[in-house]
This record gives C-alpha cells, sequence and structure tokens, in this order.
C-alpha cells in the first residue's frame, strides 16, 4: 500500500491518505477540518503523470518540477494533482507552464512491466546510458521507467534500482525529502548486473554530486568500488551522502549519482530532487551504529549492544552561552513507557571560542537489547534558553539470538 504524506493548512499536523484515496479530499483527525489540495502549499502538493497506461507517482514537486525541466514529461502526457479526479495537460496547470525545459526533445519513455486497462504505478525514474542502447536520444541516454516487483533470480540487466532516502545505509527509510541545513542527504539503492572476472570481483566507480536550480554543483565526491561478489548475482548495495552547508540557500536542488562499470565499460545514474528548507531547532541525522562505530540496522537480536547517534542544530547562541538538553524514552508496541523515567542528557557551554565555532551538537547512546518485540525510541530535544523543542520517534525490533520468539 502506497501513502501519500501531507501536512494539514488548518493545524500543521503531518497526515497519511492511502493512494486509493487519491481522489477524495483531506480529513484531518487532529483539527476535524478538511481541506482541498489547493489549500496545500505548492511545494507540498503531490502529483502524478501518465504516459498511456503507466503512471508514475505519487511525485513532490520538486520532483515533478526537475522532470519536467529536464523535458522527461511530454505535452501528450497527462498530469494529475492528489487529491482531485481531473488529468490535466502539462500546459494546463500554470506551475508547470513557468517550468524552463532544458533544449531538445524529450527523451523517449519506455515502461517495463504487465499492462492493464487501468495505470500501473511507477515508483522510479532511472536514466541508463550504454553503449548497446537500441534507443537513444542525443546524448545517448535511455530512460527506463523501473516497476517496483519483485527481483529476478539473475539481474544481467545494469541499472540501478531500489533508490531509497534514507537514514544511513542500513537505518529507517527517509519519509520526507526535506531537509535542513547541516543535515546528510544519504540514499542508498541496488545496482544489478554487474559484470566480474575470472575471480568473481568487481570493479566500478561511483560518482555523486548536489545541483542547484541553475545546474552549479555544489558538492561532489568519487569513489572506487572493488571486491568479490561471494554469493555471485552481478548485484551490489550501494549508497551516496553528502553533508549540507550550515549557509545553504533554502530551495530545491538535485543529488545526482552516476555508476560505472568498468568491466563492461557501461554506466547507469539517477537523479532525485529534494527540498532544503530555512535552518530552525531541530535532531537531524539519526543513524544506528555499532560499538566500532560502523552502521546498524534500527534494531538486532537479544544480547547486541546498539547504540544511536544523532545530531542536534539550530540552537540559541544569541547570548553567548549552548544550553540543550536531550531525552530519550522507550515504548513497546502498545504504547506502554518501558522506562521509569526518560534518560537525559545536558550539552552545556559559555566558552566563547566554542559557542561561536559550534554549528552542531553531536549526542549519542548505546544499550543492550535485553528482550524480543517491535519499539519505539523517542528522542526530545529541548533548547534552554530559547525555549524550543522537537521531537524524534524511530521504530526498532528485536529478534531471538536462538531461533525462538
Amino acid at each position: 500500500m502506497i501513502t501519500v504524506e501531507v501536512r494539514c493548512p488548518n493545524c500543521t499536523a503531518d497526515l497519511s491518505q492511502r493512494e486509493e484515496e487519491s481522489a477524495s479530499p483531506f480529513f484531518c483527525p487532529h483539527c476535524k477540518q478538511t481541506f482541498s489540495p489547493t489549500q496545500l502549499p505548492p511545494e507540498e502538493r503531490m502529483w502524478y503523470f501518465a504516459r498511456k497506461k503507466n503512471r508514475i507517482g505519487p511525485l513532490s514537486w520538486a520532483e515533478l518540477s526537475a522532470l519536467m525541466q529536464a523535458g522527461r514529461i511530454q505535452q501528450t502526457d497527462s498530469i494529475l494533482l492528489h487529491g482531485t479526479s481531473q488529468w490535466l495537460a502539462p500546459n494546463e496547470i500554470p506551475e508547470l507552464v513557468s517550468v524552463r525545459q532544458t533544449d531538445g526533445e524529450a527523451d523517449t519513455v519506455e515502461t517495463a512491466g504487465p499492462s492493464s486497462q487501468s495505470p500501473q504505478t511507477e515508483r522510479e525514474v532511472v536514466v541508463t546510458s550504454s553503449p548497446a542502447a537500441e534507443k537513444t536520444d542525443e546524448s545517448g541516454l535511455e530512460t527506463n521507467i523501473v516497476v517496483d516487483r519483485p527481483p529476478l533470480p539473475q539481474e544481467d540487466h545494469f541499472n540501478i534500482r531500489d533508490v531509497e532516502a534514507s537514514f544511513g545505509l542500513l537505518g529507517p527509510v527517509r519519509q520526507r525529502l526535506e531537509y535542513l541545513p547541516l543535515e546528510e542527504v544519504f540514499f542508498r539503492y541496488r545496482v544489478t548486473g554487474l559484470s566480474t572476472n575470472d575471480e568473481d570481483q568487481i570493479d566500478m566507480e561511483i560518482d555523486s554530486w548536489v545541483t542547484d536550480s541553475s545546474g552549479r554543483k555544489l558538492a561532489e565526491r568519487s569513489h572506487p568500488v572493488k571486491g568479490r561478489l561471494y554469493f555471485g548475482g552481478g548485484c551490489y548495495t550501494g549508497s551516496s551522502f553528502a553533508e549540507l552547508r550550515s549557509n545553504l540557500s533554502p530551495g530545491v536542488y538535485v543529488f545526482n549519482v552516476t555508476v560505472r562499470d568498468r568491466l563492461a565499460s557501461v554506466e547507469t545514474s539517477f537523479q532525485k530532487a529534494f527540498k532544503v528548507v530555512p535552518l530552525r531547532f531541530a535532531i537531524v541525522s539519526p543513524r544506528f551504529v555499532y560499538r566500532d562505530g560502523s552502521d546498524a540496522p534500527a534494531g538486532g537480536l537479544v544480547g547486541q549492544m546498539l547504540g544511536l547517534r544523532f545530531r542536534v542544530v539550530g540552537f540559541d547562541k544569541s547570548t553567548g552561552r549552548i544550553q540543550t538538553e536531550c531525552s530519550l524514552s522507550v515504548t513497546d508496541s502498545h504504547g506502554t513507557l518501558l522506562l521509569r523515567k526518560p534518560v537525559c542528557r545536558k550539552l552545556a557551554s559559555d566558552d566563547p571560542a566554542k559557542v561561536r565555532d559550534a554549528t552542531f551538537l553531536h549526542f549519542a547512546e548505546f544499550f543492550g537489547l535485553n528482550r524480543v518485540g517491535d519499539f519505539l525510541l523517542c528522542l526530545d530535544a529541548k533548547d534552554l534558553i530559547s525555549g524550543q523543542t522537537d521531537r524524534l520517534e524511530l521504530p526498532i525490533r528485536v529478534g531471538s539470538s536462538i531461533g525462538v520468539d
């Protein structure tokens, strides 16, 4: 089931609506008000676009406008605003008319997956470049729309699949592509169809960079990946990230990733648009880790030690001091609090040099997994100077280390 996240314009509560209810008005259970999607700020509206019998979405405005700007949307396509029932041509939507497309004709889009009488929901747009591509535009790029489906036993088509914004390589999926300055933009993905040499080793290079609305590169990194695929399959789980500067201006940016298979001399890429909002007091970049600092999943087995580290940004330094408090509480699957009182940590300083240079505060807590079940970690942060607060809730699952629930 696919859900669409929106924010109530009346009380600002975050809401979820099932995709199959896309033609229904929104109802907020918090303020008991209904509202239409046109009442939402343009950057918070969700969209779909359809070509023939295939539908892509839900897409944020940043993702839709990035596709329009790149020429991926044709005037013969249809656009639907989530929460409405009328499909429109791109030139009938004022917001899209003002989006400047890049020079050249839009790429031919091929779809993969079964056809039916109703559009099939697509989840990603993946741009693949290969010398062997049969259908290409003038730039040599072939565009594939990849349908969500179970992985095949042997995937020999070189591609990037299952792209997710997440909190680290093994952490929870990030639901909204909305970031604060000083946050980490992190994407994980699966590369399929990799070639191997006689030693069953891969040899590839991953490039990633962030561009602003004018196409200017703001951050760029490149790293080689070599190693043996012990379990075969020609697939590899990769990740790319960028840390956002403290002075980054609010707006829409694009995260770009290109993977090159050096053995086969082919490459594949993806792009994801994301939004940067003004800095505020918040808990950001949570990451589950083991004792050695390596990434850990959101949970584990009874008997393991698990750590959670995170940053606090946007704290008040106007008085020349820092006074911030963070607390951790835990609930079970029924919402019952499991600690008599939250575990609290304070970070304070009145050292002028430290206060001046501080851009974020780092907190970490380690805990033993002593019980099987589903739990919720509740982080609360408070700026004791300004009175601002923030809360972050992270689900974790603990399993049995001896195969017994």
